[in-house]
């Protein structure tokens, strides 16, 4: 059976990936921050498709929460086939850049680098064959 885990699935690029990845046959992995609703909404549909989803709550920023997202997955699922790494966030919408402050930098670096690396670093992990993974 093929699963997908897919980081920021709660709406927009990572709820229609859900949406295609289950179309293709697979259960999903849905990953939000902080929109329930929306990580909901996106389940359904997957569900509506045929295929089985689970929504999974973390912060792409903590390593732990990284590990439990994964753990959460594998213990759906099994070990993912597929991990897509969505979670991302823009710099202050509607201000230029020369306007951010040094914490909404520190934030999109935060998210959208060492986040990305912790999902990554937990994929090989996970799914390295020299690791167990398949």
């Amino acid at each position: 059976m093929s699963s997908i885990l897919i980081t920021g699935a709660s709406g927009g690029i990572g709820a229609a990936i859900a949406q295609h990845a289950a179309r293709a046959g697979y259960d999903v992995g849905i990953h939000f921050r902080a929109d329930a609703a929306g990580a909901r909404q996106v389940e359904q549909s997957v569900v509506t498709l045929g295929q089985r989803a689970a929504v999974l709550q973390g912060d792409v920023t903590n390593a732990d929460d990284v590990d439990r997202i994964f753990a959460e997955h594998i213990a759906a699922f099994g070990s993912p086939t597929a991990v897509i790494n969505n979670a991302g966030v823009v710099p202050p919408r509607g201000r230029p850049l020369a306007d951010a402050t040094p914490q909404e930098i520190a934030q999109v670096i935060s998210v959208n680098v060492t986040g990305a690396i912790y999902v990554a670093r937990q994929a090989v992990r996970t799914m390295s064959q020299q690791r167990g993974g398949h």
